[in-house]
């Protein structure tokens, strides 16, 4: 249920940038309406979580993770109907509401479970996520070969949340209980500097994988390379960062959850240099595969480290963490649509070089504090 729902959820998320190609020939979307159906999904996934924030200890799992589901089947069956902005923002408003329902419910039935490896985890859970987001691009590639057909990519998106909740209506209640919260938990999360900076890696890693997503098949359709089609970019993109996800599964307790999440944003901050300083075509398909290897377990590492200091509120921390996550998603990729408009799409390699620095110097802080997690004596050391 939980894998099903949350490839799903990153089928939603990264249809996107596959899309805008088709959305900007077909119905005409200048590239700042672009960005703002781009960040769409994170403005719905930020409203969901900020409401759920103070009642997620009271909230039932599986409700959350069926509603989460229906509200994304609903936008995108209903997205095939429409050529309105308008109409398509809003579906991507509702399809955000969704995947932040969906994830939020997910992850907290993850973050709470116990006597786990926490970095193969959650990196596993977030694996899946990846996977997801490769058949967006994938399916969009496929149907560029019947450009008539576009709208396609909304319907493939549904059916693996449909089979997510056929699988979450046969898991009973019991076995998702909602933890009792100690009194004062949240309190204490919330005067601890530490989960502040927890928030922002969220944020900066999700604005760079938003910015990724999302514009990448654009930048190089501007690039005219003509060899590889751009959603083949995107795809490119979804593969390494499952391939990553994958890896810090197998790799990040055994090496220390803290010491991954810095070595992995280093390889990205250096990544991300070299297209800044070298943009070759041939060079950045390669850079872009090892940015989406490195860079995808910097999410769920931050999220496991979190789990592990602050076990007594580990759904009001992932419920906080991923308010941020979703401002990550929604405000500068819709702000680098008004920039594109201007500057063009050749500033992108600029724009996330920027972010990874910054994202280096957090990860760092956070890395510092759980140099290791060791899920069998849950301590550090």
């Amino acid at each position: 249920m939980q894998y099903s729902s949350l490839f799903g959820s990153g089928y939603a998320v990264s249809m996107a940038g596959p899309l805008i190609p088709y959305l900007r020939s077909e119905l005409g979307f200048s590239l700042a309406q672009s960005g703002y159906f781009i960040s769409s999904i994170a403005v719905g996934s930020l409203i969901s979580i900020a409401v759920l924030l103070g009642v997620i200890h009271r909230v039932s799992r599986k409700r959350l993770i069926g509603f989460g589901n229906l509200a994304m089947v609903l936008s995108l069956v209903l997205s095939m109907f429409f050529n309105s902005f308008v109409l398509l923002l809003f579906l991507g408003f509702l399809r955000g509401i969704g995947n932040g329902c969906t994830q939020l419910g997910v992850q907290t039935v993850e973050s709470e479970k116990t006597n786990i490896g926490r970095g193969k985890s959650m990196g596993r859970l977030h694996m899946t996520f990846s996977v997801g987001a490769i058949s967006a691009p994938a399916v969009a590639g496929l149907i560029g070969f019947f450009p008539d057909s576009w709208r396609l990519i909304f319907l493939v998106g549904a059916l693996p949340i449909i089979l997510g909740t056929v699988a979450l209506r046969s898991i009973p209640d019991k076995t998702m209980p909602i933890p009792k919260r100690r009194p004062g938990s949240r309190g204490g999360v919330l005067r601890t500097p530490l989960v502040y900076v927890m928030a922002l890696v969220a944020f900066l890693f999700v604005s760079m994988e938003a910015m990724l997503y999302g514009w990448v098949p654009s930048y190089w359709e501007e690039l005219n390379v003509g060899v590889v089609a751009p959603a083949a970019i995107a795809l490119v993109l979804a593969v390494a960062l499952a391939l990553g996800r994958l890896l810090s599964s197998f790799f990040a307790d055994q090496v220390g959850v803290g010491r991954y999440l810095i070595l992995i944003s280093v390889i990205v901050a250096v990544a991300t240099g070299i297209w800044s300083l070298l943009p070759v075509p041939g060079l950045i398909v390669v850079i872009i595969a090892v940015i989406g290897v490195a860079a995808a377990g910097i999410f769920p590492m931050n999220m496991a480290i979190a789990a592990h200091r602050f076990p007594e509120a580990a759904g009001f921390i992932t419920n906080f963490i991923l308010i941020f996550a979703s401002l990550g998603g929604m405000v500068l990729p819709s702000a680098f649509g008004e920039l594109a408009e201007n500057f063009g799409t050749a500033i992108l390699p600029y724009t996330i070089a920027g972010i990874a620095l910054a994202l280096l110097m957090v990860t760092y802080t956070v890395g510092r504090t759980a140099l290791r997690i060791d899920p069998t004596t849950n301590h550090e050391g």
